[in-house]
């Protein structure tokens, strides 16, 4: 027996990831916001590994007498940003800065303090050119970079309205069926005759059959002209008879097939087809209730517009960094496995 599901009014929510909406002006605790943190988090080191990885092959001497403005330390010349301790411990804390102490703020400094001397330490023993894990890392850190670019960058409300307009398709509730498809067999090697009984006898049953027939009636007359349902839209009922399963338009018109699926769109709301001639048969389709597609509404799609409108943008700024380093790059390729 299939099953499927049907979307439901409210169902979906805006996906993870998706930024709030801004905080009322003055309030630092409405505003802070963990996730873009992280991203923050993850675009400063990549920089720190780039930074690091520099500072570590081609300096001997940083210059730094005292720790520069805008630092909190300096660690071989490698700066760590008051900034992002802020970003560090908020993360860690779930608190906005201003609510975090002094003292959890020096707990924070002595493990990026750590984590920098590890990560000095990594780059100066190249693990990054054979370390697979540590390759990976890389490359998220690095689009973490764009991503977080592109997270900062609120689309309007004339672009969320546009693109819910190009893109309706995507916020479909899918329409809904409850049906039945009753087949009369005719076999393959059935002469003329035999095949012009048959739908004698098809269209008979189809007289006999109505939507508003009871479960028992359908399978009354079912039983009289031989008729057939495999059970694909129904589900056991009383006494075991089939009864009535609801599902949805995309379900229905991949299990019938363009023709017996037109036939049954055909009948609207409700009704009974005449038989439809396929190669095992004479098909009766019952249309008990339909429930055309309808659509979320740009208010209850809100929130999925602007996470699709950016992971668009995402996608689209990962390509365009990707064929920027290209063209700067200088990449040999052996014979046979140019493009």
């Amino acid at each position: 027996m299939s099953t499927s599901t049907t979307g439901k009014r409210g169902d979906f929510a805006a996906e993870p990831g998706i930024s709030a909406a801004a905080a009322p002006a003055g309030d630092s605790t409405a505003a802070f916001n963990p996730r873009q943190s992280l991203l923050w988090l993850g675009a400063g080191a990549v920089v720190g590994l780039s930074l690091a990885g520099y500072s570590l092959l081609t300096a001997t001497d940083t210059g730094f007498k005292s720790v520069p403005v805008g630092a909190v330390a300096l660690v071989n010349g490698r700066q760590i940003l008051q900034r992002d301790l802020d970003a560090q411990a908020e993360t860690e804390y779930g608190r906005p800065i201003k609510n975090i102490a002094l003292g959890e703020k020096k707990s924070v400094l002595e493990s990026m303090i750590r984590e920098e001397l590890l990560v000095q330490r990594g780059l100066e023993i190249e693990v990054p050119k054979t370390d697979p894990d540590v390759r990976q890392a890389i490359v998220n850190a690095v689009n973490l970079v764009t991503a977080a670019e592109v997270e900062a960058t609120q689309p309007s409300e004339a672009d969320l309205k546009a693109y819910y307009a190009a893109h309706r398709e995507n916020y479909v509730i899918f329409g809904t069926y409850k049906l039945r498809d009753l087949l009369l067999p005719v076999p393959t090697s059935a002469d003329a005759d035999a095949i012009a009984e048959a739908q004698a006898a098809a269209q008979e049953a189809a007289g006999a059959l109505g939507p508003d027939r009871s479960d028992a009636e359908i399978a009354g007359v079912a039983g009289r002209f031989g008729l057939r349902d495999d059970g694909r839209f129904t589900q056991p009922g009383e006494n075991g008879a089939p009864a009535d399963h609801e599902v949805a338009e995309p379900f229905a018109e991949r299990t019938l097939g363009a023709d017996l699926y037109a036939a049954a769109a055909a009948l609207g709301a409700r009704g009974v087809s005449a038989p439809v001639r396929a190669p095992d048969g004479f098909h009766i389709l019952i249309v008990r209730a339909h429930q055309p597609k309808s659509y979320f509404s740009f208010d209850e799609a809100r929130g999925r517009v602007e996470h699709e409108i950016k992971a668009d943008a995402l996608a689209k700024a990962e390509e365009e960094q990707l064929h920027d380093l290209r063209a700067k790059a200088e990449i040999l390729i052996a014979p046979g496995f140019t493009p």
